[in-house]
């Protein structure tokens, strides 16, 4: 697609917020980087796209007054919170959601070539994989998937090994999203060959919340994109029952064969689990003790006997900010929800329809991701969260304009 520069446009803005992105994941992730190109080059991302943003402050989410809602009323958890330090950068984490969300939801609501930012998208999880490999060497990463593997769980770049595993997820999202608008086919097989290397990512980080989430973002896009994708039924159904086949198989050799699976059997048999349940009633006791403004963001891992964080979104945000700062928080998904359902409604006979799906398949993944982390804390996310609200705005604004012309 032959992009149109014109100052009303949004592709400029856009490229710039997709290097951004591009190297603030890749050799932003090196500490000697890191700090010039997350102040520095966020700072020229901002002030380059600032007057855009000014021309079209009509345009700029709705779903964002109820991020700066939430980050105004999080002011109030200040009152009761004991570690003010990680305080703080919490509020400072979810200001710069609130900015992203303002700034690159503005934009994709008005670039007409989402596809840059899906093949941005798909580069730090190799980046990081390609790290990991060099610096570890091959030999020990490939130990690491091994049900035996003596060596601690891989994580290169990412630091942690859930966040990498879900940089994995957000990637595999990117390429399916890709390949639902590639129309040859060398194109698809390069696609499932990186889908293949992310799941290959995901088990030397042996995060098990990531495998959950892959799985259910392939098994998402076999319901939701698939028929659009293939429209013959009868191949559709051969590929649906490979599909299943493989699962089957690849889920029995993984808890038989690798190190994820060896943790999860060990999570199973020494209570892991139960411990995740115990978090999430440690949240639920928190937010009965300060229902209204709870105890202050990121006070979660201070008040938490064990210093576990809570693994969960909305447990979190309850513990943290009370009911109104979780209500506000959830509305912005529901509103998310409400106009991919419209949009997919009003579309269901056009190309748009499969699109629509896609984005239906980024609300699954944030939802079930929000269920082993942290997001409106997580950088990575942030994007995800904002391309998202972009999108959601830019199918409604498609909508609204169909209805208008009958």
């Amino acid at each position: 697609m032959k992009l149109n520069f014109s100052k009303d446009s949004g592709n400029f803005e856009l490229i710039v917020w997709a290097i951004y992105y591009l190297l603030m994941f890749t050799v932003g992730r090196y500490s000697f980087f890191k700090q010039a190109i997350i102040w520095g080059g966020g700072g020229l991302a901002f002030a380059l796209t600032t007057r855009f943003i000014y021309y079209n402050f009509k345009q700029i989410p709705k779903e964002s007054i109820l991020l700066l809602a939430l980050w105004f009323w999080s002011l109030t958890g200040g009152l009761l919170a004991i570690d003010m330090h990680g305080y703080s950068e919490y509020l400072r984490l979810l200001g710069q959601l609130v900015l992203i969300v303002i700034y690159l939801g503005t934009i994709y609501q008005k670039s007409n070539d989402n596809l840059l930012f899906l093949l941005v998208i798909i580069v730090p999880p190799l980046f990081m994989l390609g790290d990991l490999l060099w610096n570890e060497s091959s030999a020990n990463a490939l130990a690491l998937a091994l049900e035996n593997a003596t060596t601690e769980r891989a994580s290169g770049l990412a630091n942690d090994p859930n966040f990498f595993g879900m940089f994995c997820c957000m990637g595999s999202w990117a390429a399916l999203a890709i390949m639902s608008h590639s129309k040859k086919r060398i194109y698809d097989i390069i696609l499932i060959i990186y889908l293949a290397i992310m799941f290959y990512g995901i088990l030397i980080a042996a995060s098990r919340s990531a495998f959950l989430v892959y799985a259910l973002i392939i098994a998402g896009w076999v319901i939701l994109c698939l028929p659009q994708k293939v429209p013959l039924t009868g191949l559709r159904l051969i590929l649906v029952a490979a599909f299943i086949v493989l699962a089957l198989f690849a889920t029995e050799w993984i808890f038989n064969n690798t190190f994820l699976g060896s943790r999860s059997t060990q999570a199973f048999e020494s209570g892991d689990e139960q411990n995740r349940v115990r978090l999430l009633i440690f949240g639920l006791e928190l937010f009965l003790e300060s229902p209204i403004i709870g105890h202050g963001l990121a006070q979660f891992v201070v008040l938490e006997p064990t210093g576990h964080y809570s693994h969960n979104d909305f447990i979190e945000l309850l513990a943290t900010t009370g009911l109104f700062g979780t209500i506000l928080y959830l509305a912005v998904f529901i509103s998310v929800f409400i106009k991919l359902f419209r949009a997919a409604k009003y579309f269901k006979n056009s190309s748009l329809h499969n699109e629509v799906m896609l984005y239906f398949l980024a609300l699954i993944f944030l939802l079930a991701s929000g269920t082993f982390n942290v997001n409106f804390a997580s950088m990575d996310r942030a994007f995800f969260i904002a391309i998202l609200i972009g999108m959601a705005g830019k199918f409604d604004k498609l909508r609204q304009e169909a209805i208008s012309r009958g």
